[in-house]
């Protein structure tokens, strides 16, 4: 983000209000989130709050204290540091305000997909309803942060398999079928691909497109040689049996037993009689 963009975030930040506080004195209105102080009773009067409405209170302070040093990070650009904070608003109490400041945080790390989605999501009243004349600006933000969305329109020929699994940085983003196509949003920056599916031999891939890029990547899906696929089921096979893991069963056993008798002759007390069962056992005395 250039000092044009950020000077125009914060000139945005005051657009939508903070997480609402609750008036002090309930007769000013009612309000679905009561603040702390109209939620303590008077001494020796009976608390009028639920243990639900004193959890939704203290989710409220928290939301609003996360959402503070969320403001704090983003004035200084610490853009990471401010998505921590404002998601973890959002998680106790979700808030335009928490989410639009969110959205900013995003771009600022270089993450115009989750801006874009968090922006689609305010105007949709996801995190509560939003005033009319907002509504042009967060679309002008939302159209900026699409502008930054690279696209991999990946396609795959062969192997086989009825269908292929897609991850990107380890995270899955969809499956095709082994003749189709499959087109994946992406942060601009360099992302890991893999393609995998039932029977074939995966493929691992580099990509790193430039904001707005648009790329096709054709992958040649290759099954896995017969052999490989023989020698795995038949190492699943022994796995499986009971009896690798009653001979597995003897080996420890075994194992057990000398690593006894090497630390008993390595110095023992006399034995001792246990008087309920008769059992005699042997201390180990340690040098």
């Amino acid at each position: 983000m250039n000092r044009a963009r950020i000077g125009l975030v914060f000139a945005l930040l005051g657009l939508v209000a903070a997480p609402r506080r609750a008036a002090a004195d309930p007769r000013a209105g009612s309000s679905p989130h009561p603040s702390p102080t109209a939620a303590l009773p008077m001494a020796g009067a009976q608390s009028p709050w639920s243990a639900d409405s004193e959890g939704a209170i203290a989710d409220e302070a928290r939301a609003q204290r996360f959402f503070e040093l969320g403001k704090q990070a983003i004035a200084s650009g610490r853009f990471a540091e401010a998505r921590q904070n404002f998601e973890a608003s959002l998680v106790r109490v979700p808030r335009v305000a928490a989410a639009f400041n969110l959205a900013i945080a995003y771009r600022g790390i270089g993450m115009p997909v989750e801006s874009y989605e968090t922006l689609t999501r305010i105007e949709r009243g996801i995190y509560g309803p939003v005033r009319e004349d907002r509504r042009d600006q967060i679309r002008q933000l939302a159209k900026e942060a699409q502008h930054d969305i690279a696209y991999l329109d990946l396609r795959v020929t062969g192997g086989g398999a009825s269908s292929v699994l897609v991850k990107i940085d380890g995270q899955d983003v969809g499956t095709l079928d082994p003749t189709g196509t499959l087109v994946v949003p992406l942060n601009p920056g360099s992302r890991s691909l893999r393609v995998s599916g039932e029977g074939l031999q995966p493929i691992d891939k580099q990509v790193n497109p430039k904001p707005g890029e648009k790329l096709t990547l054709s992958l040649l899906l290759v099954p896995v040689p017969a052999d490989d696929r023989t020698r795995s089921v038949e190492r699943s096979s022994v796995l499986q049996s009971p009896w690798f893991w009653l001979g597995a069963g003897v080996v420890v056993a075994g194992a057990a037993v000398t690593t006894a008798v090497v630390v008993s002759s390595s110095g023992t007390r006399d034995p001792v009689s246990d008087p309920t069962f008769g059992v005699t056992t042997t201390s180990v005395r340690f040098h």
